[in-house]
């Protein structure tokens, strides 16, 4: 009885936490008009710091210490940068946001780990139910979309989905939990439930983000290589067929376009090369991004579009952030990344095909890691946002897995 009430209180725990760091921060900047997710951040912090007083040891977390003292080399590194950027060069910094970068991405951490520790103890039916719970309301959330609703009342232009403010940012959200719960739920109904409500919000809502997401979370499903062929034939089909000049105008890059997604994506791409070859591989310093001129072809189309630069301080891509802050080591960053990615992906299609028994938590770390890749390289932005904090927890979860493999 008193084991039943701890795994009751550890998944009201984890719902809270869950709930708390992925709708707090998109609730609060839309709530008060917010440019960054930074001060929801904070909040899902507080709330985490103030629930974790009921401890959850397993043991000391080493991975957890050599992280944050990397971090404060880091930082001092680019302390320095910064400093002879704007007294010796009189180039524009913004000491406030880079002090507050370390602050808050220690807050992520530890709390990434504290909710690793709780998924760790938690494993299988607990953590499913858990997991599926806030996908249900996800999913509803998403439906509700469909006609013309959000958390916020009827739609405007930018589409704003469930809490979201916009449905990329919903595609984002949803996403790691879509692929977990393809993975963790063996009822063929229930996975098609899952699809069917996902594919009708991105077609409905019209979102290529969250058609994106979908063909990821499902593609490690897929067992055969012909099969996984003839599923991005069909994908395409489908998008074009059924999807009609909206998500084709979406794929086009050409000079006349209006479509000024690409041009931000590009502009993404374009912000990353220039910083890295004006700072010499050093990088602009973390949350530095945004703050230089304008110099870029793109910029300046995306000026001629919208008028005004948009998406320049988060790049609108999470690689073209990283790489333009932290330059040569932002690109190592990235390949380390796409290492954790790859064996991801190896993992949960070796797990799908073989029907191999594992622990709940380790198959929802790799969606975590797994799904990041859509915020890397698809649609992404700032550090301090749900996507960092879950793939943070899905690091820590398989950390504890190999050290810990009897907890």
């Amino acid at each position: 009885m008193i084991f039943s009430k701890s795994i009751t209180k550890l998944k009201i725990i984890s719902l809270i936490l869950i709930f708390s760091f992925s709708l707090v921060p998109p609730l609060i900047k839309e709530l008060f008009d917010l440019s960054s997710y930074t001060q929801g951040l904070i909040i899902a912090i507080l709330i985490s710091i103030v629930i974790n007083r009921i401890n959850v040891n397993i043991n000391k977390n080493s991975l957890f210490v050599k992280i944050i003292m990397n971090l404060v080399v880091i930082n001092l590194f680019y302390l320095i940068v910064l400093v002879t950027k704007k007294f010796i060069y009189g180039q524009g910094v913004d000491f406030f946001k880079f002090y507050l970068f370390f602050p808050l991405v220690f807050g992520l951490l530890f709390c990434s780990k504290n909710l690793a520790k709780i998924f760790i103890i938690l494993k299988n039916e607990h953590l499913r139910n858990v997991i599926n719970i806030f996908l249900f309301i996800l999913i509803l959330g998403g439906l509700a979309a469909i006609f013309g609703y959000s958390a916020y009342g009827p739609f405007n232009m930018r589409k704003p989905t469930f809490v979201y403010s916009e449905v990329s940012h919903y595609a984002l959200g949803i996403g790691p939990f879509l692929c977990y719960g393809l993975f963790a739920n063996k009822g063929y109904l229930v996975k098609f439930f899952f699809i069917t409500s996902i594919l009708l919000v991105g077609f409905f809502v019209q979102s290529t983000a969250l058609l994106v997401t979908i063909f990821f979370a499902i593609y490690p499903l897929i067992n055969s290589r012909w099969m996984k062929y003839f599923f991005i034939l069909i994908s395409i089909i489908f998008v074009v067929y059924f999807g009609g000049d909206y998500f084709i105008n979406r794929l086009s890059v050409l000079p006349s376009s209006s479509n000024e997604t690409n041009w931000v994506y590009l502009q993404g791409i374009e912000e990353a090369f220039l910083s890295l070859r004006n700072t010499y591989g050093i990088g602009l310093g973390p949350q530095q991004m945004g703050f230089e001129d304008p110099s870029g072809e793109y910029s300046q189309l995306v000026y001629s579009i919208q008028g005004n630069y948009i998406n320049r301080y988060d790049g609108s891509i999470g690689f073209s952030k990283i790489i333009s802050e932290f330059g040569v080591l932002g690109i190592l960053i990235c390949f380390i990344y796409l290492m954790l990615f790859l064996k991801s992906y190896n993992y949960l299609a070796t797990l799908n095909e073989k029907k191999i028994q594992t622990s709940q938590y380790v198959i929802l770390s790799h969606s975590f890691i797994y799904m990041f890749f859509v915020y890397m390289f698809v649609r992404g932005g700032g550090y301090f946002g749900p996507n960092y904090f879950y793939l943070f927890v899905g690091i820590f979860c398989i950390y504890y897995y190999r050290v810990l493999p009897s907890s």
